[in-house]
């Protein structure tokens, strides 16, 4: 004799394997779903990517790049010769936050960055707009733009802390996307 709870008939038999089918298939087509949902906050990441490395942001990138390039060289020609350095963190801190600062507004004729710096951290906050809304992928943005981020925040942290002073959420997705404030 078989046990209550298995099917008697072949109608029966047939509904359980109709059943059994139809949520194998809701399975697969849920899969399907976030697999397709996953794609596309990759390629809404990879369209920041291209905005970030085209024709918008390449000439900003640039200027941002060619100011630290200067400021490291002259930083690596005052160690050169010899000039005194100071041996306290504080003042090195002092001397850093000076030099920064400087890149930003502007120093000895030289334009400053602020426009600049300005676009790149919008640029950052919607990336981390997008990513917290789970539009943008998290991995993929990380992946591609961590380095930069994080090498820009620790260049010009300065310059938003100081700015945070007046406006608490300047440079606030980029310093969160960096990892400072996650």
């Amino acid at each position: 004799m078989n046990p209550p709870w298995l099917p008697r008939t072949l109608i029966e038999q047939i509904e359980v394997l109709a059943k059994l089918a139809l949520m194998i298939g809701a399975v697969i087509a849920a899969r399907e779903y976030f697999d397709q949902r996953n794609d596309m906050r990759v390629t809404r990441t990879l369209e920041f990517a291209s905005r970030f490395d085209g024709s918008e942001y390449l000439g900003v990138r640039q200027a941002v790049g060619k100011a630290l390039a200067e400021k490291a060289r002259a930083l690596r020609t005052e160690a050169e010769a010899g000039t005194d350095r100071p041996k306290d963190p504080e003042l090195i801190a002092a001397r850093a936050d000076k030099a920064a600062l400087a890149l930003v507004f502007g120093s000895e004729g030289n334009k400053g960055l602020e426009n600049e710096i300005g676009q790149i951290a919008g640029f950052f906050s919607s990336l981390q707009v997008c990513v917290d809304r789970n539009i943008c992928d998290a991995e993929t943005a990380h992946a591609v733009f961590d380095a930069y981020a994080k090498s820009f925040w620790s260049n010009f942290e300065p310059y938003f802390r100081d700015l945070q002073r007046i406006t608490p959420e300047a440079g606030a997705g980029l310093e969160k996307f960096a990892g400072t404030n996650a």
